[in-house]
């Protein structure tokens, strides 16, 4: 069961397009594969997260390599980073009780496997230089919620706060759509706007019920 928790990634990438095969008029483009490096932001949505209209934009970096499948389809592995944090002071300014006095943390690590299908056609000799597309996928998450006392971090799935062993891995399934525009033969630049769900409801290490600090 895919929980409401999400990861919404907005990422600016500069793409290199490379061919397999040397040759001087390289008249088929699609032999060639796509190695794209790009930074962005990364906003998490869940329990200590008021609305999703409220971002609060980490940063994130991704490097991946996208090859040709078929037609318009592409096949995409990503490796990303990123960073995720919240607490209850945003309940506490909108009026709702402020009790928790919850927070957290995370430096995470994703790897995804993604399929990308192009709305504008390309090719060899393309009629415009931008593209624009959809992807989605499935992939791997590495996280490690941490939270601050006095100065000093302190990792929370140790400490088992609502008294459950979570894992530190969970399954991902990004959607997304993009677009990219083409800055000279080999180099391309554009945006990209993925929202990430998860299989995990602890990547704020919140999820039912906090023991309290008398369990600890």
């Amino acid at each position: 069961m895919i929980k409401r928790y999400a990861l919404a990634f907005v990422v600016i990438f500069l793409a290199c397009e490379l061919a397999d095969a040397q040759s001087f008029y390289r008249r088929n483009r699609k032999t060639g594969y796509q190695i794209t490096l790009g930074v962005g932001t990364a906003s998490y949505h869940g329990d200590l997260k008021e609305s999703k209209v409220n971002v609060d934009a980490k940063p994130t970096v991704s490097g991946s390599i996208e090859f040709p499948v078929k037609g318009r389809f592409n096949l995409r592995g990503e490796a990303t980073w990123y960073k995720i944090s919240s607490d209850d002071k945003e309940k506490e300014q909108s009026g709702r009780p402020f009790t928790r006095n919850l927070s957290f943390k995370s430096s995470n690590f994703e790897f995804a496997a993604i399929g990308v299908f192009q709305i504008t056609p390309t090719g060899p000799r393309p009629r415009t230089n931008f593209t624009s597309y959809v992807l989605g996928g499935i992939g791997g998450t590495y996280y490690n919620p941490k939270a601050e006392y006095n100065g000093e971090d302190y990792q929370l799935r140790p400490l088992q706060t609502e008294g459950t062993d979570y894992g530190k891995v969970a399954l991902v399934l990004p959607v997304g759509a993009g677009f990219n525009y083409r800055l000279s033969y080999d180099w391309s630049i554009g945006l990209e706007a993925v929202y990430r769900f998860t299989t995990t409801d602890y990547l704020d290490d919140v999820s039912k019920v906090y023991l309290g600090v008398d369990a600890f």
